[in-house]
């Protein structure tokens, strides 16, 4: 592997939570009732997974380590011992007593990085491990992570990509299921960014659904959770960047308004905050004005109708 790929692959992990993942599973393998030999085999592989992306990672960080007298080795013992194993390993992990959906769900992001790294993974025992966290509970919990909105939204967006079919596989199911509707044609990926819209999440709602446009561009419901972050995230920017990120915001409303979408009365409210956030006060009254029209008992838009006839806009 080139150095440059190498460093693609650690940046891309660390996105997604290789850190806690080995975190997780080392308090999971010291809590379990595995003989003391059998837990040191397992921390040594995964610090050995771990030391992979950060070869300044030592042992001394992690005292469970120091308990097992895990050594950080060199960099050419990464991996070292684990040909054909390293999934059995992670299988082991995941199916302890001890371990819980959260690292269930953090090891359905990481594990595919071993396979990047060229780590033998051992067919059989693969599909066990594929089967044991391709499961609902665990999706859920891989959606409501934050890693999770660097994981790509589509099998052509990662084969683009050049990703190895067998990390396109793995992804698969869960790249079903998140962006899977429900009767009102809402996906389970939406629902989750309104979530955090209403947490106050908005520069992982921002980076999220950015990424998502780029394989749904037409998704109404992921526009307006981008814009809604948009429109939020415009208060803390740099003058000039403020301007350009409203402008670009105005522009994406308008082209949705243009092309007919059926989320037209947010698409007009958030026109109205981003012309006030722009200053031009007449503009965001009318698009206000013109929600109202559209369902007179809007509350968003007559409250902002009601400051700013009262001057408080």
């Amino acid at each position: 592997m080139s150095e440059q790929n190498q460093s693609q692959i650690s940046s891309a992990a660390e996105r997604v939570g290789i850190a806690q993942a080995a975190l997780s599973a080392y308090e999971a393998i010291d809590q379990s009732d595995l003989p003391s030999e059998k837990k040191r085999e397992l921390l040594r592989a995964v610090f050995s997974f771990r030391r992979a992306f950060d070869d300044n990672e030592t042992p001394d960080s992690y005292p469970v380590l120091g308990r097992y007298g895990i050594k950080a080795g060199k960099q050419s013992d990464h991996f070292s011992g684990l040909a054909g194993s390293f999934a059995a390993v992670v299988y082991e992990i995941t199916g302890l007593a001890t371990a819980d959906t959260q690292l269930k769900a953090l090891w359905y992001l990481a594990f595919p990085y071993a396979v990047l790294l060229g780590a033998g993974i051992g067919a059989e025992v693969y599909a066990d491990l594929r089967l044991e966290l391709t499961d609902a509970t665990v999706f859920q919990a891989v959606l409501d992570s934050p890693y999770s909105i660097y994981v790509r939204d589509s099998e052509e967006e990662m084969r683009a990509a050049d990703i190895p079919s067998p990390v396109i596989e793995w992804y698969l199911p869960y790249l079903f299921f998140k962006n899977q509707k429900d009767a009102r044609g809402v996906s389970r990926e939406e629902k989750r960014f309104q979530q955090w819209l209403n947490a106050g999440r908005f520069a992982e709602v921002f980076t999220g659904t950015e990424k998502l446009l780029d394989s749904f561009p037409d998704d109404d419901g992921i526009l307006i959770c981008n814009i809604a972050a948009r429109i939020t995230l415009h208060s803390v920017a740099e003058e000039s960047e403020r301007h350009a990120l409203l402008k670009e915001t105005l522009s994406l409303i308008e082209s949705a308004l243009e092309r007919g979408s059926d989320k037209k009365l947010f698409l007009l409210y958030y026109a109205g905050l981003t012309h006030l956030g722009l200053g031009s006060r007449d503009a965001a009254l009318c698009n206000f004005i013109a929600c109202t029209e559209l369902n007179p008992n809007f509350n968003p838009a007559l409250t902002m109708i009601r400051a700013m006839e009262s001057g408080g806009q």
